[in-house]
């Protein structure tokens, strides 16, 4: 995703990250938003509504909860409700968008075993398996609109073989959007999860080592606006000169002076 559905993407995924509690597991709340996005597939006219940015933001929000309120976990259902509040280019990126943040919350489950790595790594294997096998391939074009035998096939395959997270994210991969190809549909999932490591960790670089208390405070306060934990890596350059340099995944923050000098020629010049 780009431009406006990127920036509500990522409002989406911070809804997820802050709805998250202890008395929903992150899981629980990644399989209510995988079942939502079937239920909301299942009716073209349900996908207009809640993808139109011209439709009232309260008529969708009360459509989203007669569908869910209820039937979900108070945390799914702010994510739910995000989603329908947020303007998507295409009618398309709303359901990704809701797929995505299950995804999100299934990689955080397994961060937090220490297993991100490993879930993102095993899915990029089990898409060329998938593709390198015309059995499989095969067998998941032949079932074209049985989900459960879909399901069933990536489960067999993987069970017991790789981390329950991957069989997780794999299964939701075959279970949704039946027109694309499975294949791309893993790597899609795979190309996230690298993303969402990228985005999970940064380098914060000064001209003088940081304390502990400036580092604890600054984490803080980037993970809130991330809208989940960060990992930071601390380095010292002699040639920052006052202020910090933060880069996290494609964002770049430069509170030098130098930085500060050059973003004014620019404002003067531009």
């Amino acid at each position: 995703m780009r431009g406006v559905s990127a920036k509500s993407l990522h409002s989406v995924l911070r809804r997820a990250s802050e709805s998250t509690s202890a008395n929903a597991p992150t899981t629980e709340i990644a399989h209510e938003l995988f079942e939502a996005v079937r239920v909301i597939d299942s009716s073209n006219q349900l996908v207009r509504l809640l993808s139109d940015p011209g439709r009232d933001e309260d008529l969708k929000a009360d459509v989203v909860r007669r569908l869910f309120g209820g039937r979900v976990s108070e945390a799914a259902l702010e994510v739910l409700l995000e989603a329908s509040r947020c303007t998507w280019s295409e009618q398309n990126h709303l359901l990704e968008g809701i797929e995505f943040a299950g995804v999100s919350l299934v990689l955080d489950e397994a961060r937090g075993r220490g297993a991100a790595h490993t879930v993102e790594e095993e899915l990029f294997q089990v898409a060329r398996l998938v593709e390198d096998t015309p059995e499989l391939s095969e067998a998941f074009d032949s079932k074209r609109d049985d989900i459960s035998t879909r399901v069933g096939i990536i489960e067999r395959l993987l069970s017991g073989k790789v981390d329950e997270a991957t069989v997780a994210i794999a299964a939701q991969a075959v279970s949704f959007e039946p027109s694309a190809k499975v294949p791309a549909r893993l790597l899609g999932f795979a190309n996230f999860a690298s993303a969402e490591r990228d985005r999970r960790s940064g380098v914060v670089t000064s001209a003088v080592e940081l304390t502990p208390e400036q580092q604890e405070r600054l984490t803080r306060i980037l993970s809130a606006r991330y809208g989940g934990e960060l990992s930071l890596n601390y380095e010292i350059d002699p040639s920052v000169i006052g202020g910090l340099r933060i880069t996290i995944g494609d964002d770049l923050y430069d509170a030098t002076i130098f930085g500060r000098v050059r973003d004014a020629r620019e404002r003067i010049s531009a």
